[in-house]
């Protein structure tokens, strides 16, 4: 028989079930026999059960001699599950039904209905809305747009952002921004940024995984401005190495897998994404890794520590190792051949992998790789622009790649992959 659980507040929970089939259950999810490859198998300690990712075409399986558990998480609260069975055949049909989903366009015209106040800023917004409505968690938005208020301040304490202009806080769901801004496009380009966390509610920063090493922060910002320049502004203006990474990474997984796991609070998702080019602990650790990278380089350019320096380099070189290996997986060739990928490293780096024009003592201060994944924006080519400091001050420069001219064999100019 099957045990079932109780609706979760991050989902529905099925607890064990005895069968003697177990070893040779067949799962069908709406209809359709769900592969074992699909399967993602990785234990969560904090559910005492095995997870799934995925929206809505997800399951989690344990199958040992005579017990298995079955689960889905990180579902909203319209989601059921129905029709549960086992059978002398060993077939379980589980069918995920969802209700009262709203469209992109239903979803945005709700908000603005429960919080007209918000409405100039949900309207700057509403391309987002409309577009990825769909992976929201829609039900804890629609409870909580109500309660969201933007509060203009000065006082930087109050902040608790350190050196943000803006910050978007999940527990108090408010949005701060520093009151001194008075430059019209940068005030717009901080409020998108934070309206996109409360969208995502969080996005790719897992609250509950920092004690194994890893939340997720950095690819979050990353993925978070990559998002308001393709949609808001055209161009970043922070985060510029953590959008490198994302840029990366979707060059191996793709966009859409990045685009569901943010918006959808699910970065187990883009983790099983990963592991489809390594193993589940190298997906980890290169999130782990970017994450390091971050935290050590924003601690070096405020106490300019020689061990931080140090963190941020060997954090970069351990990500960029695994990031290599996933990319030699996917399409079998050497990274390095690729000029794309040498100018994502060069942004996370601040090291010159893919030609860039340094001259004399001249140094990387920064690495903008423009290119847009999410908005359908022509990539036919893909501009870097850089800033170089020297004897003369810090200079902003570019570099064009065409993508006729992406891929080039590695005994070119381009310096070698050190890692």
């Amino acid at each position: 028989m099957i045990y079932c659980g109780e609706l979760k507040n991050q989902g529905i929970l099925y607890h064990t079930f005895y069968d003697k089939y177990s070893k040779q259950l067949r799962f069908y999810l709406n209809g359709q026999e769900v592969d074992n490859d699909y399967l993602y198998k990785t234990y969560n300690k904090t559910k005492n059960c095995l997870r799934g990712y995925g929206r809505l075409t997800t399951l989690i399986l344990s199958l040992s001699i005579i017990t298995a558990a079955i689960g889905v998480t990180a579902l909203d609260e319209d989601i059921s599950i129905s029709d549960i069975f086992n059978s002398d055949s060993g077939i379980i049909t589980i069918d995920v039904q969802e209700e009262n989903e709203l469209t992109g366009e239903e979803l945005y015209n709700e908000l603005i209905s429960r919080n007209p106040d918000l409405t100039e800023y949900l309207e700057m917004t509403k391309d987002i809305v409309i577009k990825y409505g769909p992976y929201m968690k829609q039900s804890e938005l629609l409870r909580t747009i109500g309660d969201l208020e933007i509060i203009p301040t000065s006082n930087r304490e109050e902040m608790e952002a350190g050196n943000a202009l803006a910050f978007y806080t999940k527990d108090e769901n408010k949005i701060y921004i520093d009151s001194n801004i008075n430059v019209e496009y940068l005030k717009k380009t901080c409020l998108y940024h934070e309206i996109l966390h409360y969208y995502s509610q969080s996005g790719l920063y897992d609250f509950n995984s920092y004690s194994d090493g890893y939340d997720g922060y950095a690819l979050n910002e990353g993925m978070t401005e990559m998002l308001n320049a393709d949609f808001n502004d055209d161009e970043m203006y922070t985060y510029h190495q953590e959008a490198a990474y994302v840029g990366a990474l979707c060059e191996i997984v793709g966009p859409e897998v990045f685009e569901q796991a943010y918006f959808g609070n699910n970065i187990d998702y883009l983790t099983y994404a990963l592991a489809q080019y390594a193993d589940e602990d190298t997906a980890l650790a290169l999130i782990k890794n970017i994450d390091i990278a971050k935290d050590s380089y924003d601690s070096f350019v405020y106490y300019d520590n020689d061990e931080d320096y140090y963190n941020f380099v060997l954090a970069n070189e351990n990500a960029w190792a695994i990031i290599s290996n996933m990319y030699d997986n996917k399409y079998n060739r050497d990274i390095v051949g690729d000029r794309l990928m040498m100018a994502y490293m060069s942004a996370t780096t601040l090291d010159d992998y893919c030609g860039l024009d340094l001259e004399g003592d001249s140094i990387l201060v920064d690495v903008i790789v423009n290119k847009h994944y999410f908005n359908d924006t022509n990539n036919d080519f893909v501009i870097v622009d850089y800033n170089v400091k020297n004897s003369d001050g810090i200079q902003g420069k570019s570099l064009t790649i065409e993508d006729s001219e992406r891929y080039v064999n590695n005994n070119n100019q381009i310096k070698k992959n050190k890692l």
